[in-house]
């Protein structure tokens, strides 16, 4: 297991179908440097109420949780983080918020794959909403926000949302940004093809994949609570 400041990267090879070369994956986890700028603050939507749920700060660590090309699809990763809907209340999503950026070989985001899932013993069950390919209202390398064209609608309950970054140039990554502090769960990650190696075909603890973490993904729902 590497320890969360070790700046070793960690790759694995994919083969290439055409021509039977090889392609190193790019690092899995990235850890914040002094000369490293604290994650912009973005503002609320002015059509948007309030801050449903929000987890953010000074982000010390980056894990990439990207949704490879299709000739890649050992690579496919993603990681969920949870958080839950006060007894009583039921929550209209309207704007997410994600807070990240690129791996060392840079690029561009295209998209961003959205899923909410409803908790099943501590860990992603049953999915109840999910955006694939949903486009980015704004990017500032690698932190964006989505507006939804229909807003994802939560009763009161336990929850689990996974990003996950599509970018323009093959071989590179989205990486989510967490800093300090937990609320609920920690995060999970799944790797189905395990072509990271890490082992962590199902949803797993971060911590167990990659490493200590310094605590839950950085995000932010924007929407209305009735």
């Amino acid at each position: 297991m590497k320890n969360l400041f070790q700046l070793r990267v960690l790759t694995a090879a994919v083969c290439l179908a055409a021509t039977g070369a090889t392609m190193a994956a790019p690092e899995l986890m990235r850890a914040r440097s002094a000369a490293d700028p604290s994650i912009e603050t973005m503002a609320p939507s002015p059509m948007a109420k309030e801050v449903l749920f929000g987890h953010t700060g000074q982000w010390l660590a980056g894990v990439v949780s990207t949704d490879w090309d299709s000739q890649y699809d050992e690579m496919d990763i993603r990681i969920a983080d949870d958080f839950t809907v006060p007894e009583g209340a039921t929550w209209k999503i309207t704007e997410i918020h994600a807070y990240g950026g690129m791996g060392s070989a840079g690029g561009e985001l295209a998209s961003a794959n959205l899923t909410f899932f409803k908790d099943q013993n501590g860990k992603p069950g049953k999915v109840v909403a999910e955006l694939l390919a949903a486009p980015l209202a704004k990017n500032v390398e690698g932190t964006f926000s989505v507006k939804l064209s229909s807003p994802v609608k939560l009763k009161a309950g336990h929850y689990w949302l996974s990003v996950q970054g599509k970018t323009k140039e093959p071989g590179t990554v989205w990486m989510w940004n967490a800093s300090k502090g937990f609320s609920g769960n920690r995060a999970v990650i799944q790797n189905p093809g395990d072509g990271y190696g890490l082992g962590c075909t199902d949803w797993t603890p971060i911590k167990d994949c990659v490493g200590q973490m310094p605590g839950d993904q950085d995000f932010e729902l924007i929407g209305v609570s009735k």
